[in-house]
């Protein structure tokens, strides 16, 4: 069966657009059901806790990622054909990557009573806790997804991304099931980031 050129573009370029526009797609659904979850069953004090931990983390998941994604992108798309310097770059970003995603996602865990004491919610302090090994996850994965990028490998950038971003409701929707309190929420960031490195392992990153 042969789908229509709309559907299905023959062109790597536009089908590279539609896998990143499915994942746009995927993501604000996620966020929506999210907010959904949260208010449905803990309560508009605890979205705003999460949200609230949300934006300490993606804030400090930049200091984390240490700048290496960018470079890592720029450089594997100049040599994306040369695989001894691919080989190269993705070895190197992620030596240096596991340094700075340790040392940040240590101060992250260990601030988390300050962060608390601040915003006058142990809430917080919990949530921060709870998704500090997302943010080592986070920072590594981040080296990785713009790896596959600069290799304009875009249906497995896509596929890994949208992955996070059903992850997340689906673990919401766990805890629900299970009763954990409202104040775990945030380790969904950590159960998804670990289970998108752990799944990577799996794709020959090198090629």
């Amino acid at each position: 069966m042969r789908f229509p050129s709309f559907i299905l573009p023959k062109n790597k370029f536009h089908r590279d657009i539609y896998w990143n526009l499915l994942t746009f797609v995927v993501m604000g659904v996620s966020g929506l059901a999210l907010n959904i979850l949260i208010v449905v069953r803990y309560g508009a004090e605890t979205l705003g806790v999460f949200n609230q931990v949300y934006a300490i983390y993606i804030l400090i998941s930049h200091l984390a990622a240490f700048g290496l994604y960018a470079s890592v992108l720029k450089h594997t798309s100049e040599y994306s054909e040369d695989r001894s310097i691919c080989s190269a770059i993705i070895t190197s970003a992620l030596f240096i990557g596991l340094g700075a995603a340790s040392l940040t996602s240590f101060i992250y865990f260990i601030g988390a009573s300050l962060a608390g004491t601040v915003l006058n919610s142990p809430s917080v302090a919990r949530g921060i806790i709870f998704s500090s090994v997302g943010l080592w996850c986070f920072a590594i994965n981040k080296i990785l997804l713009a790896f596959l990028n600069g290799k304009r490998l875009m249906k497995a950038f896509a596929l890994f991304y949208a992955f996070r971003y059903l992850m997340l409701p689906l673990s919401l929707a766990g805890l629900i099931f299970f009763n954990f309190p409202g104040s775990a929420a945030p380790i969904i960031f950590s159960f998804t980031e670990f289970l998108i490195l752990y799944c990577s392992g799996y794709f020959d990153i090198k090629e």
